[in-house]
């Protein structure tokens, strides 16, 4: 048989045939005087174990060794491969619950679905009240970021941090925050920043106590710079000079007064 009518009697495609010969799966076979694989039935018939094995799950790193065991006389590893292969599938069956259950939670919320449940609740909650969209855009991008580098216990903060606006009301103070800060002139003079910052710390005051002391104050990791770096790379293309200039006095003063050290 050649590779198409073999490929074709199990149901596979030829770009198959060739990964199981280069992976080992499948044996190379002798070709004929026009270069062509010519396959036997045994072939045939390890191909098709091969197949079923895939179907119950087995993966094609596990599927050779589960063929040499069953071919072998002593079959007692071939029960270890099943049980082990069962326990994945368990594995396997409650991530899918819990992904079933995260788009349960996405669309009875209508939530977006392109961020991490956690932070497109705080984007629905920001929207809910009001920021204007070019502003929630940018909220939206600076989560996803968070979403993909920072730790829970960061993510914990971010949290709480937002759902305290909305419980000590200073939601629609919030929400001004990005206006001061886009009002900003490239020039501002220092007397222009300083103002902006007082205006936007008198907002941020009253939930110093919803940030995390330890989150600020120990030496940061290899990914949390590189979580810093892409977020001024993304604040430069965002920003003018003035505006990045303003926000991160505001993160330095915020961290001055969560750990009572001045920033670095």
């Amino acid at each position: 048989m050649r590779s198409g009518e073999l490929a074709s009697i199990a149901g596979v495609t030829v770009r198959t045939l060739r990964h199981y010969r280069t992976i080992g799966l499948l044996r190379e076979p002798p070709r004929g005087e026009n270069g062509y694989c010519e396959y036997s039935i045994d072939d045939l018939l390890r191909l098709l174990r091969i197949k079923h094995l895939a179907s119950l799950g087995f993966s094609l790193d596990d599927i050779g060794g589960m063929l040499d065991t069953l071919d072998s006389d002593d079959r007692s590893k071939a029960a270890d491969l099943l049980d082990e292969l069962d326990r994945d599938l368990v594995a396997q069956i409650d991530a899918l619950e819990q992904k079933r259950q995260t788009l349960a939670l996405i669309r009875n919320e209508k939530l977006d679905a392109d961020i991490p449940v956690r932070l497109a609740a705080i984007a629905g909650m920001l929207k809910e009240h009001g920021l204007p969209e070019e502003a929630l855009k940018s909220e939206r991008d600076a989560m996803l970021l968070a979403g993909a580098m920072l730790t829970e216990t960061d993510l914990d903060e971010t949290e709480a941090v937002y759902k305290a606006l909305v419980e000590r009301g200073l939601m629609d103070d919030y929400v001004k925050i990005n206006d001061w800060i886009m009002e900003l002139a490239p020039d501002a003079n220092e007397d222009a920043k300083a103002a902006v910052i007082g205006k936007v710390f008198t907002v941020l005051e009253p939930l110093l106590d919803c940030f995390n002391s330890s989150n600020w104050d120990e030496e940061p990791t290899e990914a949390e710079l590189r979580t810093e770096a892409l977020f001024d790379q993304y604040q430069e293309q965002l920003l003018n000079p003035a505006q990045k200039e303003v926000c991160d006095r505001i993160i330095a003063a915020i961290q001055e007064q969560v750990t009572g050290q001045p920033a670095n």
